[in-house]
């Protein structure tokens, strides 16, 4: 299997992230923006949940609603 080609900014920050799981990965090491910051799961990632979730597309704005954790987002 090829590898992807990445700029050497983007291999760094890929070598750099430290997720929560995994071999020699804990909690208190993670870069996981949502868990160690307690952020809102966003877009893509909560796409990965098996909870419904709707897009709403208006003139001004496009509404993303989940159904997981009643999380919504507003994007312009």
């Amino acid at each position: 299997m090829n590898a992807i080609p990445l700029t050497p900014w983007a291999a760094a920050k890929l070598k750099a992230e430290r997720p929560a799981a995994g071999e020699n990965q804990d909690f208190a090491n993670t870069t996981d923006p949502s868990l160690k910051y307690a952020d809102p799961n966003g877009y893509p990632r909560i796409s990965m949940h098996p909870m419904r979730f709707k897009l709403i597309q208006t003139d001004d704005y496009l509404y993303q609603l989940w159904e997981y954790n009643q999380n919504w987002r507003k994007s312009r």
